[in-house]
């Protein structure tokens, strides 16, 4: 009969644990899933945002509004030249807009590739910062909570 008695006590207190630690894993899940929504809607803004100054700049080098050069390599002006004379100017080769165009969207492809690495990196560090968070506060309850990444 002891050992019924021993069985139902250690019971109780695992019920009593259960009682006091699901609220504040409810909690805890509930501050996750708000943190992670927020870093989703940043994450949105920002694609938002980066979109909008491709297609500006894309708009500009199709109407004119902006042109694109590269530095060129010309070959050498004969001395007897008088318009050789003083410091030559460094010489540009201005670039087509539609090509022009196509280089600006790889780089904006690299752009959206980067945002979506750092909204990755902020939702990872988002998910660990509320699982210390949980394990330290079931550290200090006694129980043993989930590991950390």
């Amino acid at each position: 009969m002891m050992w019924v008695l021993a069985v139902l006590l250690g019971l109780a207190a695992l019920l009593q644990l259960a009682v006091h630690t699901a609220p504040d894993t409810l909690d805890a899940e509930r501050a996750l899933a708000e943190g992670l929504a927020a870093r989703d809607l940043a994450h949105k803004k920002e694609i938002e945002r980066v979109r909008n100054e491709r297609d500006h700049f894309e708009h500009l080098l199709a109407t004119g509004g902006v042109r694109v050069s590269v530095p060129a390599t010309c070959r050498p002006v004969v001395a007897s030249d008088p318009a050789a004379a003083g410091e030559p100017a460094e010489a540009r080769a201005e670039l087509d807009p539609a090509f022009a165009a196509a280089v600006a969207g790889i780089t904006s492809d690299g752009d959206l590739a980067i945002v979506d690495l750092n909204a990755c990196i902020d939702r990872y560090n988002e998910v660990r910062f509320r699982l210390n968070a949980l394990n330290a506060l079931n550290t200090l309850i006694g129980n043993t909570g989930a590991q950390t990444p």
